[in-house]
This record gives structure tokens, C-alpha cells and sequence, in this order.
């Protein structure tokens, strides 16, 4: 032991005030916080012991097991205590460098322990009952019926204020406690299911959709959080029922167990009411069929990961043929590329992931056909300079999956496959020489020449946001493989910041909920199921009120004077009263929960409507994590939590009145402190209000980055393990949910001081009711006395709650805001019009007409079309090429309606267009584009959505689009069950499937915007033929990117900065060697 009574200093102001976090010397906490409480408590106990009586009572508690189980606990933390103590002896013996501060703590811990033991051993023989709140009533009802000295009475209200105070504070801080845990409980899942989401299986996938493992990030790990809140209270309900229970029997006795048999019977009623993964080696790039692009810079999807290294960076973009792209781009690589990139054309998004793999410089690469979707110029340059054994991978070993037969001659070793097994193997020259089937498809497809567009693809540019001057101008180019065009190129203005960002941050309202929401609300939910309830929920309050006032009045009853007294009548009263309670309250909870389903019904139809009727750079411009946010978190609280909000607030408020205007008929004084409580509830709810909400707000808006990235990580899964950068998405979606969690915990602590200042008040009221009620104790009787201290207590817990309540439901109603904003986006046109002279079999013809017509993506842009005049005849197959931005597929978005006009018509069949309703039109055309749609499901529903045809119809189409072998060799056939966007079919295959939904839908105008685009040579092939013999009798409107498949066309349409430049038969036109057509044929080597 040495000679210092603590081991380092009492007090360290660097090691509490000037710490990040602030923390207590040995010392400090042996003294302050272990040896001065355990001595005050020993001295209270002491003093407790010697105000007992010495003499055994009569009314000595029996032995239960309350009583065990609190003695036993005792007795265990005595034992421990002891056990350290004797330790700390044991060092103090041995060790001469143990402080007496710690010798004194351990002392003072077995010192209270065995104080704590003898005094309930005590207390057990003289049947006294340490229910200290209980204990402090019972003294204030004998002192109302006794004439002591006043100041005991004001002595009681104040412990019964300092039991109220403490007991609140403890359960606050526990409150604050379990949010924490739910916090760390509920980031941890979150970060669990984006894990699993990067290793889980390709079979397990199968069986879940992207959709499910989205419901379980957004909504059940919510879920979640909040049991882990509640989960104190569910473990202390036994506890708190189990000591009522002891408590009712040592003063009503064995009419306990009436209610505890009640108990035993409804809670059963109310009971049933109520791993094989894989993953690529670090050393591996993958470059998808289906490419993949994040909602982030060019820059960054190009590094992924990877730290910036300037050289290696600009050798990239110069081989793999981006540079053009970068001069164009309005922000060069710094331009945010929008989600699935669709402001990016197909070839620039290969390039994007090709350049992407290069610079990540592994061992493996992997590559899906990543030549399909670029011009035949810019193949030869990435084969040369990257892919092939002269480029920057050739000392890499390269997988290449292609159907380009050009390449082959400058590869090691081929693999020809055939119905899903290896058909031929080895070098290009033995394959040759065998004659078998793989020189057979060379020799079939070695004379094709493929003509595409002599421009490289480098349109698609994002749409800038201007600032309020909008004064900028603006040039769109085009995405030949988007049936929608984001454009615009902003170009800059000296007095303009331009931000080169396609999404805008997510809309935030700041201030109070604008009463119009509320209003709306009521109109979804019903006035009259609102009304209905609210009147419910006040016949409850009011028929509690009088079932207390009863019990208080039959409480004070004396005999009559025939011996006799009025139980029954009194009972009887009391338990109609009851049940009219039971009534009221389902009554109100029934038409309440029917208002609030009806609503949150009404209100997801609406926002769905107003979604698939908004325009489509809508879907642009708002990330999918935006939209999945609404759809899930936000209409989750429509339909579980909002109606428990209004519930408790009418509840509430309703309590709240009923328990003051008890106390103010008893008390009239009592009306004296309303007011000034009223207003000091008002402005800390206002208080807290100002804060609260925008921190929930924000909240909100936190969660769609998350869900975009969990998406984007569905979507992206094999590029990310192939590339081995799962530790990078994972601490980047930590990131994200880290900083929504400063939110969330943010929203946790401005709740917990709402509780304290709640909490205090409502002590307050409870010790002026108290002092009121001791102060009339002569004209009041005991009955009144304890029914107005008992309501006393009530009222603070209304008032509490219904402070809490009106923030709870303007917090929730954000969630009616946010939910509200999406139900009111601007539409597109009319989705039904009535129009003079339309048939049901309208078009008849498919006679096509643009007369002066002119069209613009949004406000405020350039014309993308400009004064078009053309004439497509029934039956006449037009092609319409024309370089990048040239206007091509704005013809396709003018005709469908993405995009309206400006000035000028088109008919069909002489009806204009825009006379008649986007339904009417669109069903009546059909598109298949370049990326084909396929949803998950049934091959029968993906063919025949609506279920129109018959299953002959259907195999008649599918023997038209060579699917029919292969659907036959199904053992589902129809039935097959197609993945999440076509997973279980190739690229081919997906787009047949496409080619015979539109063979099936029979239209007698079809457009093709560049559909062969990604497919090999031999589904071209197909598709092709497919055209010229299926839909000779029809209208066909193609967007060309290979120009060889347009050259038997009877009209090519030339287009260049949105004007037609040439129009005429493609012998013509070839025939005259000044014209454009002929020159592209050149430069591609057609000629």
C-alpha cells in the first residue's frame, strides 16, 4: 500500500473538459461516484432500521417469491461484493501500489449490500411493504382523514415529486439507451443484407427478386429498430404485472384472482388475434453483356476504386476511344452520368465498362461480347490498341465472347460453342482446315459487310441544370439505343455556375406541415370515419372520467341503517361503465383503423397513377432509390404507424381534459396553474417541433441514396465481385447509412429531451395538485384527496403524451407530404381522349405524315426536330440514319409522344396524334428496342400480357421468331418462368422473345430504334428476315445502325442536326455520289 490515498490526481481538467471524450480519474470515480453514495445510502438505511419497530408484527409477509427472488439477488451482489473486496485486500497485501480510494469503494459496496440484505429481511417480519410510491399515497390518504401537523403533508407532496422525478429520469435514460441499441442493431443489418447481396448465390437469386431483398432493407429492418426500442417494456411487463398482482393481495386478497382468471382467459384470445456462395479472384475484370453504370462521374466508373493516376488515366480513355466523348460531354469526365446511364448511348456505355476494366489491371479478363454495340471503326481501334495481342491487355489472359468472325484470325485459341456444349476447339487455321462447322459460319458470314455509323457514338449528354436565369444555351444530341433522349449540352456562360449534374438533390420542404396535407389526409381517410372516431375515443375519456368518479363516490359510502349498503347498485354502475368503455374505445380504434387503411389504399394509387403518367426524363432525373423510398418507407408509415399516432392523440387529448376538469371541480384553484403549464407546453413542443421535424425530414431524404446503391449493387453484383471491390461498395454503403444514422440518432436525442422537459413539468403539476389537495384536506373527503392525486398523475402522463403525440404525427405526416408530393407530378397528355372519326380498328392503313414539324425535349432547349416534313406510306419500310445527335431517335419519341410538339402535326391515317390519348396511340404502335424488356414471369405473360391470344396465336409467333424449338425443348413450355429482366435468356433470346411479342401484337406500324444493334450476326440474320416476310404488309420505321440491313429499304431518310437532308429510294441515292448516303456507305466501306 503506498502512502497516497488515490494512485493519480482527483481531478484532470485535460482529461475531462479538453478530451474529445470526456472521462474521470480512478480516483474521481472511487470517491464521487462509488464511496460517497454507498455512504450516504448506508447512513439512510441505517436511520431505517432504527425507525423500525423492535417487536415482531402480527402482519409478518409471508415468504413469496417476490420476496425470494429479491433477497437471493441481494445476497449474490453481496457475495460479488465480497469476492472484490477480498481481491483488493489481497493486492493491498501484496502490492504496496494500491490506493486506500480503492480499498474504501470496495468497502462501501459490501457495506451497502449487507445493509440492503438486512433491512428487507427486516422489513419481511414487520410487514412493511417498500413500495415507495404506493407507500408515500396511502400515508397522503390517512393524513387527509387524520388531523396532523400540515407539514407533514407539504413533506409528502414533495417525496411523492422527487419519486415521480427520479422514476422518469431513470426511464428516459433507459429509453435513450435502447434507441441506441436498436441504432447499431438496425445499421448492422442494413449492412449484413448488402453483404449477403454481393455474395449470394446465382440459384439463390433465383428465388429472390431484387424486389424482396429491397422490402427487407427498407421496411422489416425498420421494423425492427422499433421492437428493439420496445423491447425494455416487453421484458418488464411480467415484472410490473407480477407486482401489482402482490400488491392487490395484501389489500383485496383472494379477489385477486378474479382478475388475474380474466386475464388467463383473454390473453390467449388476444394472442391469436393479434448458404452456398461464390466469387471471382482478386485478379479478375469482368466486362458484362449487359452493361453496367453508376449513378456517379465518368471519372469515377471509370477508376471504380482506384486511386487517380493521371498518365495511366488519359492512355486509358485514348485507347479505349473515349476522348471524342469527353470534348462533348458539357463537364468533360467530371459529367454525372445518370442511373443504368441513360444519358450515355449503348457503345459509349461499353466503352465505359471496357475502359473501366483496363484500368483496374488485373490478371483475367472476362469479356462479353464488348464489341457488339460500336461501329465497325472504333471495333478494329479497341481491338488492336486493347483487346487484341497488340493492344494494352496482350499480356493478359483475355476470355473473349464475340460473334464478330473479323477478329478471330488475331486470337490464341478458339471455343466454338453449340447448344450449350463446346462443338469445335483450337487455333483459327486448324479450324479452317477441318471444314466442320465453325469454317461453315466463317464462310456464311466472311462476305456480310457490316456498315454502321461512321460517327462514333457520342451523343448522349447530360441533361445541366441552369440557374435561375436559365439563360444558357443548350443542344441536344442523341442516344440511338434510348427510346427516351435525355439531352441537352449546356454550354457555358461566363456569368452563369452551371452544375453538370442529370439529378437534382432530393426536395425537402422546410417549416410545419401545410394544413392542406392534413386536410387531404381527412378527405382519403373519410370525415366521416374521422369524426366517428374522435367522437369514439371522447364517449371513452368521458365514461372513464365517470367510472373513477363512481368509485371514489362508492368508496366513501357508509352502511345504511339497516346494515345493508348499495354494492350492488354501485357495482352494477360500475361495470355498465366499464363496458361502455370496451365499446367506445373499439368503436373509435375501428373506424379509425377502416379511415386510415382506406387512405393509405387511395394514396398509393394515386402516387402509382401519377408515376407511370410522368414523363419520362422523370425517371431520368430521379434516382430509383428516390422512388423506392416513397413506395416503401414512407407508405409504410401510411399504413401501420400513422393511424396509432392519431389513435393516441385523440386518446390524449381527451384523457388530458377529462383529468383537469376533474382536478378543476374538486380544486377550482388548480385552474390558476393551467395556463402558465399550458403555455410552457406549447413552446417546448414548438421548441422541439422546429428541430424535430426537419431532422426527420432529412431523415427521410437520407434513405434513397442507400436504396439507390443497394440497387445498383443488385444490378452490378458480378462486375463488383469480379473485380474483387466488394470491401469498397460495402465501406461506401457504410458511409451512406452512417450519415443517415446521424439523422436518425439526432431525431433519438431531440425525443429524449422532450421527455425531460415532459417529464419535469409533469412532476411539477403532480406536486401543486398534491400541495392543493393537503391544503383542502378539511373540505374534502379521502375518496376526492386520492382521486385527485391519482388523477394528478394521469394528467401529467396525458399531457406528456399528447405533447408527444402532436410531434409524432407531424412527424409522421412528412411521410403524407413526401407521399402527397408524388401524387401531384406533372402527367403526360391525356391518357383517354374522345376524338371524331377514331375506330377501334384505327389505323386501318398506317399511313405515316410529319408536316412542319418541330419538337424539343423540355422547356428552355434547343429543337431537337426541326420543320420536319415527310410522308411514310402504308405498308412502306423507311430507314432513317444520320449521325450521332443527328434527330434520329427523336423521330421515334415524337411519334410514340415521349416528346411533344412544338409546332407542326403528324397523323396517322389523317388523325392527328395529339387529338387522341397516349393509350389509344401507343397501344396501336409497336417498338422494339435496341435493350429488350422482359419481366419476371411466366414466357406466356411476357408474350401475352394481356392475355388476347390464344396458345396457337402464340406458337405461330414463336415459329416466326425461331423461338419455338427451343420453348418446345422447355418442360414448362408457356409456362417457363422468365427471371428478373431475362436473366435465364441470352441477349439473342431476349430479343426474339421481343420480336415475337410484337409478331403476336400484329401492329400495322412497327418501329425498330437500332433493335439488332446488340445482337450477333446470325439473330440479325432472323430478325431480318423476319421483317421482310412477316411485316411486308405493314409500316416499318427503322433506326439503322447497321446500314446493310436498310439497303433493301423502299425509303432511306437522311437526317442531320434535326433537319431532313435527304429522302429517297436507296438506289437512288447511292447512284448519286454527291449524296450523303453514298458518302457514309463509303467511309464505311460499302463501296
Amino acid at each position: 500500500m503506498n502512502g497516497n490515498f488515490c494512485s493519480d490526481q482527483f481531478w484532470d481538467v485535460n482529461q475531462t473538459w479538453n478530451n474529445q471524450v470526456p472521462q474521470f480519474s480512478t480516483c474521481f470515480e472511487d470517491t464521487i461516484f462509488i464511496s460517497l453514495p454507498c455512504l450516504s445510502f448506508c447512513l439512510i438505511l441505517f436511520l431505517n432500521l432504527c425507525c423500525l419497530p423492535r417487536s415482531l408484527s402480527e402482519n409478518t409477509l409471508p415468504w413469496t417469491w417476490l420476496n425470494i427472488s429479491k433477497i437471493c439477488l441481494s445476497f449474490i451482489l453481496l457475495t460479488l461484493s465480497c469476492v472484490w473486496c477480498g481481491i483488493i485486500v489481497r493486492d493491498t497485501y501484496y502490492d504496496h501500489d494500491v490506493p486506500y480510494s480503492s480499498l474504501m469503494s470496495s468497502c462501501s459496496k459490501v457495506a451497502v449490500f449487507f445493509l440492503v440484505t438486512i433491512v428487507m429481511l427486516k422489513h419481511r417480519l414487520c410487514g412493511v411493504t417498500t413500495s415507495i410510491a404506493l407507500s408515500i399515497f396511502c400515508r397522503i390518504i390517512d393524513f387527509s382523514k387524520n388531523d396532523f401537523y400540515s407539514w407533514r403533508g407539504y413533506f409528502y407532496a414533495i417525496l411523492i415529486f422527487l419519486t415521480d422525478f427520479v422514476g422518469k429520469i431513470t426511464l428516459n435514460h433507459n429509453v435513450h439507451l435502447m434507441s441506441l441499441s436498436s441504432i447499431q442493431l438496425q445499421s448492422a443489418l442494413m449492412g449484413a443484407l448488402f453483404r449477403k447481396n454481393l455474395t449470394m448465390s446465382t440459384a439463390a437469386r433465383k428465388d429472390h427478386a431484387s424486389g424482396a431483398l429491397m422490402s427487407l432493407l427498407s421496411v422489416d429492418v425498420k421494423r425492427i429498430q422499433w421492437f428493439t426500442i420496445q423491447f425494455s417494456t416487453l421484458i418488464a411487463a411480467p415484472l410490473r404485472i407480477i407486482l401489482i398482482i402482490v400488491i392487490m393481495w395484501q389489500y383485496i386478497g383472494i379477489s385477486t384472482l378474479a382478475g388475474i382468471g380474466i386475464i388467463a382467459i383473454l390473453f390467449p384470445i388476444s394472442y391469436f388475434v393479434s448458404r452456398v456462395g461464390w466469387k471471382y479472384s482478386g485478379s479478375v475484370a469482368y466486362v458484362p453483356q449487359v452493361t453496367w453504370v453508376l449513378n456517379r462521374s465518368l471519372k469515377d466508373n471509370i477508376l471504380l476504386v482506384k486511386h487517380m493516376v493521371e498518365d495511366k488515366y488519359n492512355k486509358v480513355l485514348d485507347l479505349c476511344c473515349l476522348r471524342p466523348d469527353l470534348e462533348i460531354l458539357p463537364a468533360g469526365d467530371l459529367t454525372e452520368i445518370g442511373e443504368k446511364g441513360v444519358n450515355l448511348s449503348g457503345g459509349q456505355k461499353l466503352r465505359v465498362n471496357l475502359a473501366q476494366a483496363v484500368y483496374q489491371d488485373k490478371d483475367i479478363y472476362l469479356l462479353d461480347d464488348p464489341l457488339s454495340a460500336v461501329d465497325v471503326h472504333v471495333r478494329k481501334t479497341l481491338f488492336s490498341d486493347v483487346i487484341g495481342n497488340t493492344g494494352l491487355l496482350g499480356n493478359k489472359t483475355r476470355i473473349l465472347v464475340t460473334h464478330d468472325v473479323s477478329v478471330l484470325q488475331d486470337v490464341d485459341l478458339i471455343v466454338s460453342m453449340k447448344d450449350g456444349e463446346i462443338d469445335e476447339i483450337g487455333s483459327y487455321n486448324d479450324l479452317m482446315n477441318k471444314k466442320g462447322s465453325f469454317a461453315s459460319f466463317v464462310e456464311e458470314h466472311s462476305n456480310v459487310k457490316e456498315a454502321e455509323e461512321v460517327a462514333a457514338e457520342t451523343g448522349g449528354l447530360t441533361i445541366s441544370r441552369l440557374n435561375s436565369k436559365d439563360s444558357a444555351a443548350s443542344k441536344d444530341y442523341e442516344m440511338g439505343d434510348q427510346m427516351i433522349i435525355n439531352a441537352a449540352k449546356c454550354l457555358e456562360n461566363s456569368e452563369e455556375e452551371i452544375e453538370f449534374r442529370l439529378t437534382d438533390d432530393e426536395r425537402m420542404e422546410v417549416g410545419g406541415v401545410h394544413r392542406l396535407v392534413y386536410w387531404n389526409y381527412a378527405k382519403q381517410m373519410g370525415v366521416h370515419f374521422l369524426i366517428g372516431g374522435a367522437l369514439g375515443y371522447l364517449l371513452y375519456a368521458a365514461f372513464e372520467a365517470g367510472a373513477n368518479i363512481w368509485l371514489s363516490k362508492w368508496s366513501s359510502d357508509v352502511s345504511s341503517h339497516n346494515g345493508t349498503s348499495n354494492t350492488i347498485w354501485r357495482l352494477s354502475m360500475y361495470g355498465t361503465l366499464g363496458l361502455a368503455q370496451v365499446f367506445s374505445s373499439l368503436l373509435g380504434s375501428l373506424l379509425l383503423v377502416l379511415g386510415a387503411t382506406r387512405a393509405s389504399e387511395r394514396y398509393h394509387r394515386f402516387m402509382l397513377d401519377s408515376v407511370m403518367k410522368s414523363p419520362m426524363f422523370f425517371f431520368d432525373t430521379t434516382p430509383v432509390g428516390r422512388i423506392i423510398n416513397r413506395f416503401t418507407t414512407d407508405l409504410e408509415v401510411l399504413d401501420n404507424q400513422l393511424i396509432y399516432r392519431i389513435e393516441g392523440w385523440f386518446n390524449c387529448i381527451f384523457s388530458a381534459i377529462a383529468s383537469f376538469t376533474i382536478i378543476a371541480m374538486n380544486t377550482p384553484i388548480f385552474l390558476a396553474s393551467l395556463a402558465p403549464l399550458g403555455l410552457i407546453y406549447y413552446f417546448i413542443q414548438k421548441l422541439h417541433l422546429n428541430t424535430f421535424r426537419q431532422i426527420k425530414r432529412l431523415e427521410s431524404t437520407g434513405r434513397s441514396p442507400i436504396y439507390s446503391l443497394f440497387m445498383e449493387s443488385i444490378q452490378g453484383v458480378s462486375s463488383i465481385t469480379a473485380y474483387g471491390v466488394q470491401k469498397d461498395f460495402i465501406e461506401t454503403f457504410e458511409e451512406k447509412v452512417d450519415k443517415y444514422f446521424v439523422c436518425v440518432f439526432n431525431s433519438f436525442v431531440c425525443n429524449r429531451w422532450l421527455g425531460f422537459c415532459l417529464n419535469t413539468l409533469g412532476s411539477l403539476i403532480i406536486f401543486i395538485a398534491t400541495l392543493l389537495a393537503i391544503q383542502g384536506r378539511h373540505t374534502l373527503s379521502p375518496a376526492v384527496v386520492g382521486l385527485i392525486v391519482t388523477y394528478s398523475l394521469t394528467v401529467t402522463e396525458s399531457l406528456k403524451w399528447l405533447v408527444r403525440m402532436n410531434s409524432e404525427l407531424e412527424d409522421k405526416s412528412i411521410s403524407v407530404e413526401r407521399v402527397n408530393e408524388f401524387c401531384h407530378l406533372k402527367p403526360e397528355a391525356p391518357w383517354d381522349l374522345s376524338c371524331e372519326g377514331l375506330t377501334n380498328d384505327w389505323p386501318q392503313n398506317g399511313h405515316i405524315s410529319f408536316d412542319e414539324y418541330s419538337t424539343r425535349y423540355r422547356e428552355n432547349l434547343d429543337l431537337v426536330l426541326k420543320e420536319v416534313n415527310l410522308s411514310i406510306e402504308a405498308a412502306e419500310k423507311v430507314g432513317i440514319i444520320g449521325r450521332t445527335g443527328a434527330g434520329k431517335s427523336s423521330i421515334t419519341l415524337a411519334l410514340f409522344r415521349i416528346i411533344e410538339p412544338v409546332s407542326g402535326t403528324i397523323r396517322i391515317d389523317n388523325i392527328d396524334i395529339t387529338k387522341i390519348g397516349l393509350h389509344n396511340l401507343r397501344s396501336k404502335l409497336t417498338i422494339i428496342p435496341q435493350d429488350p424488356v422482359l419481366f419476371n414471369g411466366t414466357l406466356r405473360m411476357n408474350l401475352d400480357p394481356n392475355n388476347e391470344h390464344s396458345d396457337g396465336e402464340i406458337w405461330e409467333s414463336l415459329e416466326k421468331s425461331y423461338l419455338k424449338t427451343f420453348v418446345s425443348n422447355l418442360n414448362e413450355a408457356l409456362e417457363y418462368n422468365v427471371e428478373e429482366g431475362g436473366a435465364n435468356l441470352s441477349a439473342g433470346q431476349r430479343q426474339l422473345v421481343c420480336l415475337a411479342r410484337a409478331l403476336l401484337k400484329n401492329s400495322k406500324i412497327l418501329v425498330l430504334d437500332e433493335a439488332t444493334a446488340s445482337v450477333d450476326m446470325e439473330t440479325d440474320s432472323l430478325i431480318q428476315n423476319t421483317i421482310r416476310t412477316a411485316f411486308n404488309d405493314r409500316t416499318v420505321i427503322t433506326i439503322a445502325h447497321r446500314i446493310n440491313t436498310v439497303l433493301d429499304y423502299d425509303k432511306i431518310v437522311v437526317l442531320e442536326n434535326g433537319n431532313i437532308v435527304e429522302i429517297g429510294n436507296p438506289t437512288n441515292l447511292l447512284e448519286d455520289q454527291s449524296s450523303r448516303f453514298y458518302l457514309m456507305n463509303k467511309e464505311a466501306g460499302l463501296i
